[in-house]
């Protein structure tokens, strides 16, 4: 995936959510369906 995403010109990106439990954690769900990618 993150290879996918280098050989696009887009090397730096995240992916998940932000954990309101443990604030600064990112992690991705278990039932991720859709993937947004927004480039800057």
């Amino acid at each position: 995936f993150s290879n996918t995403l280098i050989s696009n010109s887009i090397e730096n990106w995240i992916v998940g959510t932000i954990d309101d439990v443990e604030p600064g954690l990112v992690r991705v769900a278990d039932n991720v369906e859709n993937i947004e990618i927004i480039k800057y």
